[in-house]
């Protein structure tokens, strides 16, 4: 489940972000005793040690307050102290600064977390996080200058900030019921406090306040936003109602609405292979291109001027000949067309095409559905049937992969003299895009995940990183919803 969290929906009494005002000679005089009194003696000798680049501005952010001792958020989300102090590190690890929770892409930050810390004293998670005041700093950090952030501290005036975590499971308060989505949140016939689904954040004739515990939690945004995120979703039309009759909404709700997704980092552990790990980093970043498509409108699609011409091999009896024909296409910047795709994998042209229809209809989110089970994307990158190892890709097979070069690849030369190709003869379409799978047929399904995997072996396997830059992703994924 993925969560929205707003550090205003505690009470902290103070502000949550101030600048921390640190000289050349360090942190020290009256900015020192102003932020011992904001944070405390300990926090400040970790401060003091910290080390600031030229255009690096430090910030304190105060995240999350113990449930023990100022009790679930507004938006009925709890973290206990045990799991601030374990969890309070994914912070640094994972967070950048962003805004308005654009996280895909950590080139678009504003600011990285420099420390994360959890306050014994005040009972809270605190960070320092350096914001990008200068283009130095911003080119230093791989992101951008976040110089509305330091016209806002520069003036005193407060910043909105929400932060966005994973969680595998949270647990009811109140029963105990262990739920990896809202849809197995507890209800009035399991819980006897009337259950998350309904009650959350409610408050029990005991005064305990129902809410979801988050005992493994990893975070992996803060943004700054034009308001706190549970204040924005009341205009939002569908919880505009439960809203105004004053039902919480709760974090993973709030999440739903704005569309957020865990970065691929969260997915990769640290002892998966490289090969698995690059895989599983790319299904991500094809999925999170996904999301920008437009919803209507047309395409362009490139005419042929023929049909593929036969591999030289037909029938592919083993994985091994057809990872190594992939590899040769790969090296020419090919990835084939379902329909070229199948016949491949078939040896079958008419079959192929009869079968390309319907697989092509479940092309559209594809790698969000991929991305989804994370478990069965690793053990699908890890067992890909289209990779290869081995660099002694025989000789036929590059030397057909280079013939059908000029109608295939993604290279710019061979691009550039299909455009005009095609402009000149009048081969370009335009076809509507597709939107969302049509079809309930399990095979064509799997079919189409096979071909998705196919794409994300050949991105890989691109002469000098080519597979990698935007323009090709997202060709690729264009090339799915036509």
């Amino acid at each position: 489940m993925i969560k929205v969290i707003t550090p205003s929906a505690w009470n902290f009494d103070e502000p949550i972000v101030q600048i921390v005002k640190v000289a050349k000679s360090g942190l020290q005089g009256d900015d020192l005793r102003s932020f011992i009194k904001r944070a405390g003696h300990k926090f400040a000798d970790k401060v003091q040690s910290i080390d600031l680049s030229p255009g690096e501005v430090p910030v304190h952010l105060i995240a999350l307050g113990a449930t023990e001792y100022y009790g679930p958020n507004r938006n009925g989300d709890g973290f206990t102290e045990d799991t601030c102090r374990k969890h309070h590190s994914s912070f640094q690890k994972n967070a950048h600064w962003y805004r308005n929770h654009k996280n895909k892409d950590s080139k678009k930050s504003y600011g990285i977390v420099k420390l994360s810390h959890y306050n014994d004293d005040m009972k809270r998670v605190e960070l320092i996080i350096a914001l990008n005041s200068t283009k130095e700093a911003a080119k230093r950090n791989g992101g951008l200058v976040a110089s509305d952030e330091m016209e806002k501290l520069a003036k005193g005036d407060d910043i909105a900030v929400s932060m966005a975590c994973r969680v595998p499971f949270d647990v009811c308060s109140g029963c105990g019921n262990r739920a990896r989505s809202r849809n197995d949140y507890c209800n009035g016939a399991l819980c006897k406090h009337g259950g998350l689904k309904s009650n959350i954040g409610t408050v029990l004739e005991d005064g305990h306040i129902l809410h979801a515990d988050n005992p493994d939690p990893d975070f992996f945004d803060i943004s700054r936003v034009f308001r706190p995120a549970d204040r924005i979703a009341y205009t939002l039309g569908r919880i505009e109602k439960a809203a105004a009759s004053g039902q919480v909404i709760s974090g993973a709700e709030l999440a739903e609405e704005f569309g957020l997704n865990a970065p691929a980092v969260l997915s990769i552990g640290a002892n998966r292979n490289t090969k698995t790990a690059q895989q599983i980093l790319c299904a991500h970043e094809l999925a999170a291109l996904e999301q920008e498509l437009p919803s209507d409108g047309y395409l362009y699609k490139e005419g042929r001027l023929a049909r593929m011409p036969a591999p030289p091999v037909v029938q592919f009896v083993t994985t091994t000949k057809l990872a190594h024909l992939v590899r040769a296409l790969a090296q020419e910047e090919i990835i084939l067309p379902v329909e070229e795709f199948l016949t491949i994998v078939h040896g079958d042209t008419e079959k192929s095409a009869s079968v390309a229809p319907e697989v092509a209809n479940q092309l559209p989110s594809i790698y969000t559905r991929l991305t989804s089970d994370r478990q069965q994307l690793e053990s699908d990158a890890a067992n890909n049937p289209y990779f290869t190892d081995s660099l002694d890709t025989p000789s036929e097979y590059r030397k057909w992969a280079a013939a059908i070069a000029p109608d295939y690849s993604y290279s710019q030369e061979h691009v550039t003299v299909r455009s005009q190709r095609s402009a000149l003869r009048g081969l370009t379409k335009t076809a509507s895009i597709r939107q969302i799978p049509v079809s309930t047929n399990n095979s064509a399904e799997q079919l189409a995940r096979q071909y998705a995997l196919y794409k994300i072996a050949s991105l890989l396997q691109f002469p000098a990183q080519k597979g990698r830059s935007e323009l090709t992703l997202s060709a690729c994924i264009m090339q799915n919803y036509i």
